[in-house]
């Protein structure tokens, strides 16, 4: 489900083939039918978070309700009950992501019920997904083994794929609302890599390779560590922050981010100019 999953974000770039045809046909396969999710959704909010990319009041990807934030005038304009609520919010991030499935499913079917226009296919293939899921497995093996099933599948797929995405930007500097920031160095100062080798353009399916992914998202992540011996050089050429971690580094980079935010301690925005 996590291969399908990014095999639709290339789907979304446009970056399986030069055809549109081909991109949407795997991008709804792969996105909606298999993975539940929305494709017209998803492609919109993605693409729009590539184009304001860690903006704090424009990026779709760093607004949350209720039980997070992940920049610090968030949590300033919260309720003492919504301070409250976040305070632990390094703590409970990970156990949290395990059911980041169930907003992303609830928004595609709010997706289905708003957009007649864009969701018009998702109309066709999102209601596949639980016939595939939920009743196939119902009349073979019982209601309970399916729903059992589709919940353990879903909230393993979806740890999976905040380990993959969550590291991508959070815990890197932000853009308030009166920075200005040159395309360049927005999407190449405001993403990180993950070091390490092929293991890992499989497992992270080329978003390892994030700032080159940023600065060329049209590119199939298959060619994007060649990318990279290009993009690298040229930062440090120019004076442009190429900033590289491991695995392990990220992950404490992002609890280190959410403790910071729900203390409102530090101020983590780059600087107007």
């Amino acid at each position: 489900m996590v291969q399908f999953g990014i095999l639709a974000h290339d789907a979304g770039h446009g970056s399986i083939s030069h055809a549109r045809w081909v991109n949407d046909s795997w991008g709804y396969f792969s996105m909606s039918f298999v993975c539940g999710m929305s494709f017209s959704r998803c492609r919109a909010a993605h693409n729009l978070h590539h184009a304001r990319s860690q903006e704090q009041a424009r990026d779709p990807d760093m607004q949350f309700d209720l039980l997070l934030a992940v920049y610090e005038d968030d949590v300033r304009r919260r309720s003492r009950i919504g301070k409250r609520r976040v305070r632990y919010q390094a703590r409970y991030f990970w156990p949290l992501t395990l059911f980041f499935w169930v907003s992303l499913r609830a928004d595609g079917l709010r997706h289905l019920a708003k957009e007649s226009r864009p969701a018009r296919i998702d109309r066709w293939v999102l209601p596949l997904h639980y016939v595939l899921w939920l009743v196939v497995p119902a009349i073979v093996g019982g209601p309970s083994h399916a729903i059992g099933n589709y919940v353990a599948t879903s909230c393993l797929a979806a740890i999976l794929t905040a380990s993959l995405f969550a590291i991508n930007h959070l815990g890197m500097p932000i853009i308030g609302p009166d920075t200005t920031v040159s395309y360049l160095r927005q999407q190449a100062e405001l993403s990180r890599n993950i070091t390490g080798g092929k293991w890992a353009d499989i497992a992270f399916g080329g978003l390892n390779f994030h700032i080159e992914h940023h600065l060329f998202p049209r590119i199939g992540h298959a060619n994007l560590r060649s990318v990279q011996g290009i993009v690298r050089p040229f930062c440090r050429e120019h004076g442009i922050r190429y900033h590289e971690q491991s695995f392990g580094q990220a992950l404490r980079s992002v609890v280190r981010r959410l403790a910071a935010v729900a203390a409102s301690g530090g101020n983590h925005d780059l600087h107007p100019g």
